[in-house]
């Protein structure tokens, strides 16, 4: 008994350490965990008061300093539940009163409106490469879900160039081969040896504030000298050449833009406009003979920006968008050494129509409102530079009359000499010569086969009806429809109009010469501008800390054109080689993006792989004077070279009318 007592006394003794030891874990448990709740709550009070005082200093800076191209945005105009919404998405913390389903909905909404965003890109881009392209994207979408795509990239060896394609315009008899189609020797005239002298840009530091720093090239520089060139001084009056359309692919013809008379214009078949790029090319596929392109790129060429600002995700990239901004802010400044012309200016018969799709992401609002006012500023202003007589900006969005009044405003605020006019609501409705107005196009219209909201299609249509009721005696028309024709047409005589103009709101056109290329059009002639294609270089991004983001000047791109469209005549002469020849294309395997974009993949940024921007080299690379300024290919966007000179003009290859 006594021993069994004893055995049992042990035991309590031993459950009740265990139940103490018990205890003061628990205990320390309670400590640490309240210890970790307060710690949260304060981190969380320290962020909430962050980001306030953030939104404020955002907003005070806004009001002290408007040159910091800080514009009114639609932010700014959200109401408190909006923000309390938006909060939430943001952080996780859910304001009172608000939809418990609401997050749910909203990221469901946000995930789809990506997901829809990257179709229309990848449509897009698909549509405007190559069948080779086409099938090599189509082969990297299925490898990239294995590990073989990043152990094997593909290589950048030559083969053997592909046999001739069939393009478009076969069917139309070629011109006479002329005397200067085939490749000559250079011009014996020593004046033609000297022509093109070395010359080079440094990247001027508009903005003081921003991080893009001057640099020197070398001042020993021999620049390469083409027979399609010649000196200018040996002519007293260049005259602008034109292609033969046979020797044009059908890629090579798109730019989005295109100008031509009334009449052609009504000839158009808008009902086969089932994608975007139809409206640019159904203005000649089936009138080939009506096409015309200029030998001379900088005769007639726009500067297409967006491609470059998405890869460089200015969203998030800060000496990209400080870069773009600053060259789309100096561009529209030198508007002043622009003036409306004394007399009647050439081109005051032509309608301009910007297909408009407004820059708005989910994340850093305040920059793409931003960028989509300047870029629609600028593009405006470059219309009013070529002397065209009126704007209508057309678009699907809610708030597009908002977007629009505030690239007006921009446009004649930082151009102070040129005059605006606004009418008895406030609406800018003048800038100078050029009218402005913004017209909401039509979301039935604007559904195609393909697309969901086609909005060149939409503009064209629109534009076509209102040329049509505007041919109506004004008895006839109902009150909607005299309304609708003043929107699109404006309040004077709808018939004053015998041109027509259509572009994109990230395009900025170069024209000169502009009476020859009015009379091409006056003979019936539909002319397409070249598309110059900008490419990240290290003059333009300086500060950037991702070296293989652009192109380096210690990699052998360190020379630039700086190339002056107006004043000394400056030219980049098409290579004359047709359209089959693109060295840096053609020669090379496909890599699943655009070609001139291989170098700047991930997978290309390994020294094992030797030269990663190979196909660059056959390119020389310029910057337009009277432009944006930034670095572009001495070519299109699909590969066809042209040849810079200073002080030049293009020898005559094909046709001479």
């Amino acid at each position: 008994m006594t021993q069994f007592g004893s055995s049992s006394s042990s035991s309590s003794m031993v459950s009740l350490r265990a139940k103490k030891h018990k205890s003061k874990k628990v205990s320390l448990f309670c400590i640490l965990s309240t210890l970790l709740a307060i710690s949260i709550s304060t981190l969380l009070l320290f962020l909430r008061f962050y980001d306030a005082s953030t939104r404020s200093s955002a907003l005070q800076l806004q009001q002290e300093h408007p040159e910091q191209l800080l514009l009114p945005t639609p932010q700014q105009r959200k109401t408190v539940q909006q923000l309390e919404q938006e909060e939430y998405m943001r952080t996780g913390r859910k304001p009172k009163g608000m939809d418990p389903h609401y997050s749910q909905r909203q990221i469901q909404k946000k995930k789809q409106a990506e997901q829809e965003d990257e179709e229309e890109e990848e449509e897009e881009d698909a549509l405007l490469m190559p069948k080779e392209e086409k099938a090599f994207s189509n082969f990297a979408k299925v490898t990239r879900k294995t590990k073989s795509s990043v152990t094997n990239p593909p290589t950048t060896t030559t083969k053997p160039l592909r046999q001739k394609k069939t393009h478009f315009f076969q069917d139309f008899p070629p011109q006479e081969k002329s005397d200067h189609q085939d490749h000559v020797m250079p011009d014996p005239n020593p004046g033609a040896q000297t022509a093109t002298t070395a010359t080079a840009i440094a990247a001027k530091n508009i903005n003081q504030n921003l991080r893009n720093k001057p640099y020197i090239f070398p001042k020993t520089i021999t620049p390469l000298l083409h027979p399609t060139s010649a000196p200018l001084e040996l002519f007293d009056a260049p005259t602008i050449h034109f292609m033969n359309i046979s020797q044009v692919s059908m890629q090579d013809s798109f730019s989005a833009s295109w100008f031509q008379r009334k009449q052609e214009f009504m000839d158009m078949p808008l009902d086969k406009i089932m994608i975007c790029e139809d409206a640019a090319w159904e203005a000649w596929k089936s009138f080939p003979e009506r096409l015309r392109m200029t030998v001379d790129v900088l005769d007639f060429s726009v500067e297409h920006l967006s491609k470059w600002w998405k890869f460089m995700t200015f969203w998030k990239t800060d000496v990209a968008y400080e870069t773009l901004m600053s060259r789309l802010h100096t561009y529209i400044v030198r508007g002043k050494n622009y003036p409306t012309p004394p007399q009647q200016p050439m081109l005051a018969e032509t309608l301009s129509m910007i297909a408009f799709q407004p820059y708005l992401h989910k994340t850093e609002q305040v920059r793409h409102y931003n960028l989509t006012v300047v870029s629609l500023a600028a593009t405006i202003e470059s219309i009013r530079r070529a002397q065209m007589g009126r704007v209508v900006v057309v678009g699907l969005v809610d708030n597009g009359q908002q977007i629009a009044q505030d690239a007006f405003s921009y446009l004649a605020k930082h151009v102070p000499d040129m005059t605006h006019t606004q009418n008895a609501h406030g609406i800018i409705t003048h800038i100078g010569h050029l009218q402005v107005a913004y017209a909401p196009g039509s979301k039935t219209i604007a559904k195609s086969k393909h697309l969901a909201k086609n909005i060149p299609r939409t503009v064209l249509f629109g534009t076509r009806l209102a040329l049509e009721l505007g041919n109506k005696p004004k008895d006839q028309l109902q009150p909607n429809e005299t309304e609708y024709v003043e929107t699109w047409l404006g309040k004077g005589d709808p018939s004053y109009w015998k041109y027509l103009y259509l572009t994109e709101p990230d395009t900025l056109l170069n024209a000169r010469s502009i009476p020859q290329l009015k009379a091409q059009a006056d003979q019936g002639r539909v002319l397409a501008p070249h598309r110059l294609q900008p490419i990240p270089h290290e003059s333009d991004l300086q500060g950037l800390a991702n070296k293989f983001r652009y192109l380096n000047q210690a990699n052998g791109f360190d020379h630039v054109w700086e190339l002056d469209v107006v004043d000394e005549h400056d030219v980049c002469c098409d290579e004359q080689q047709g359209p089959d020849h693109k060295p840096g294309k053609t020669d090379f395997e496909d890599c699943g993006t655009w070609w001139y974009m291989c170098g700047f993949k991930k997978d290309f940024n390994d020294k094992s792989l030797g030269d990663v921007h190979e196909r660059l080299r056959p390119y020389q690379f310029m910057k337009l004077k009277q432009g944006t300024g930034l670095t572009l290919l001495s070519g299109n966007l699909f590969g066809r070279r042209c040849f810079p000179a200073k002080k030049s003009f293009c020898k005559p290859p094909y046709v001479k009318d």
